[in-house]
């Protein structure tokens, strides 16, 4: 910093106290955190689709650009691609 920055250093570092202060790391401030992103999901959506169950995997880079390159180019979900593949794979019918 400079003092012709217009800016004094004095107030940046109360700026950054304010907001470190703001953001407590408490338990009650962690759960308060985890229920606003909880609420986000609306289960509803969730229900229509059926899709009720989650599955977190880990690829390549390559192969995840691919999915979502072929699934832009072709104008569907990449869940709808994942699900199609995984049950032509295992040999399930259906949706």
């Amino acid at each position: 910093m400079t003092p012709d920055d217009g800016i004094a250093t004095n107030d940046l570092r109360d700026a950054f106290r304010k907001a470190m202060e703001q953001r407590k790391s408490g338990k009650a401030q962690r759960k308060s955190r985890e229920k606003k992103v909880q609420s986000a999901v609306d289960t509803r959506s969730l229900k229509t689709t059926g899709r009720t169950a989650q599955l977190n995997v880990t690829i390549h880079p390559d192969l995840k650009q691919a999915i979502t390159d072929y699934a832009k180019e072709n104008g569907i979900k990449i869940v709808d691609l994942i699900e199609r593949a995984l049950k032509k794979e295992i040999g399930l019918k259906g949706n």
